[in-house]
């Protein structure tokens, strides 16, 4: 005798192709949501050393700040970092101060007698 397949089993292999679309709907929107937020690879206290470099940073790229992911965070702008040899961007992102009332200080660029100066940014 041949048993039907239960009602139950049925609906569950009916759902499995909505249940995994809506999973993969999911991920993307979390893949796409475009909020950056990341750790910073150092980050400093007080003002960095200056580092005489080569040449001039190319201007600046466009960022478009994106929604912060709460209400304690700040955004630290994208901003050309001397590495040794030459300019790298590093994109902007959400960073919480390291305690209440720490201000975050870009760095900066200062044309100097011995070249360009690069001050990296800071929390103070």
């Amino acid at each position: 005798m041949k048993s039907s397949p239960s009602p139950l089993t049925d609906r569950a292999a009916r759902s499995l192709p909505t249940l995994s679309g809506f999973v993969v709907v999911v991920a993307a929107l979390g893949f796409s949501s475009g909020c950056i937020v990341e750790r910073p690879a150092r980050v400093y206290y007080a003002e960095p050393a200056p580092v005489v470099v080569t040449k001039a940073p190319p201007a600046p790229l466009y960022e478009a700040v994106p929604v912060a992911p709460g209400p304690d965070y700040v955004w630290i702008g994208g901003h050309w970092h001397w590495n040794g040899g030459r300019w790298v961007w590093h994109r902007g992102y959400y960073g919480r101060p390291p305690h209440r009332g720490a201000v975050w200080v870009p760095p900066r660029y200062e044309a100097r007698a011995e070249g360009s100066v690069f001050i990296g940014g800071y929390w103070r």
